[in-house]
């Protein structure tokens, strides 16, 4: 017999807290723990196994192991739509934030956190700020970080707790870096050269210190490139 739990939420966090309500309350009445979800990947399935619980999803996957059934499920597509999907924090400008975390281990506030990751980034808008890395957005990606449990938070003070973890999920969400590329010539004066260039991006322009300027040869045609 199980004691059922439902939940919409699967992030690693969320497991291990439903997993500790349940078992709380199942072992008492000599139940098995089961939580029920939309949908369980094969990653989160195996997530839920080593917790020690049992579950299914509303596309057939599932793990169940007690002394009397042993059953594992996995691989049927997702036919149900999320509705609200917490944002990567491994991609974009807001990576920038985990990856501080591969110099230091542990921030004193999440201020420390923004401008350490401030003082590091290199686009910068006319007034010398780092475009992208405001408060709250150091925030959301904090909130994402914990949700995975690579981070923990005690009172203030933000601290790594996976960082195998954080390597694996920064190599697996690295995409290349996509910019303009211009055919043509150019005097390359000065670093002002870059200046009114912009990026697909609506709202970033893209710096002049990205630009990698080659001076061509005389009859020659160039490529110039962002790094």
């Amino acid at each position: 017999m199980f004691l059922i739990q439902v939940k919409t939420v699967v992030t690693p966090k969320a497991i291990v807290e439903a997993g500790k309500q349940l078992k709380a309350a199942s072992e008492p009445l000599g139940l098995q723990p089961m939580l029920i979800y939309p949908y369980l990947s094969e990653e989160r399935l195996l997530r839920i196994e080593e917790n020690g619980l049992n579950a299914l999803d509303m596309n057939g996957n599932g793990t169940i192991r007690t002394s009397e059934l042993s059953m594992w499920r996995s691989g049927h597509p997702n036919q149900f739509k999320e509705r609200t999907k917490p944002r990567n924090p491994y991609r974009g400008d807001i990576s920038v934030f985990a990856r501080c975390f591969l110099l230091r281990n542990q921030f004193e506030s999440l201020t420390e956190l923004r401008e350490f990751a401030t003082s590091r980034s290199p686009l910068k808008r006319r007034d010398g700020e780092s475009e992208g890395l405001a408060l709250a957005t150091a925030s959301r990606a904090l909130d994402a970080l914990e949700e995975f449990l690579v981070v923990v938070r005690e009172q203030r003070r933000i601290r790594l707790i996976d960082k195998s973890t954080l390597l694996d999920d920064l190599k697996k969400n690295f995409r290349q870096p996509e910019g303009n590329r211009i055919l043509g010539r150019t005097s390359l004066a000065h670093e002002r050269s870059g200046q009114g260039w912009r990026r697909k991006g609506p709202r970033d322009r893209l710096p002049p210190l990205q630009l990698a300027l080659v001076r061509p040869p005389p009859t020659a045609r160039s490529r110039v490139s962002r790094c």
